[in-house]
């Protein structure tokens, strides 16, 4: 798990030292990507997931 965030992180980096993206659209990206898995996880452990 921590080496995919060191990735992740990495990537973010890069992307905003090559300056083809802000500083702020890799933190918003982070942030969705980090509440879409959050929220995946909730559904998934509720069992609301389970087909009726």
């Amino acid at each position: 798990m921590s080496i995919f965030l060191h990735y992740f992180g990495l990537v973010g980096w890069s992307r905003v030292y090559l300056k083809t993206h802000y500083t702020t659209d890799i933190i918003g990206g982070a942030l969705l990507g980090f509440s879409c898995l959050s929220l995946g996880i909730l559904l998934k452990k509720d069992g609301l997931s389970k087909p009726t």
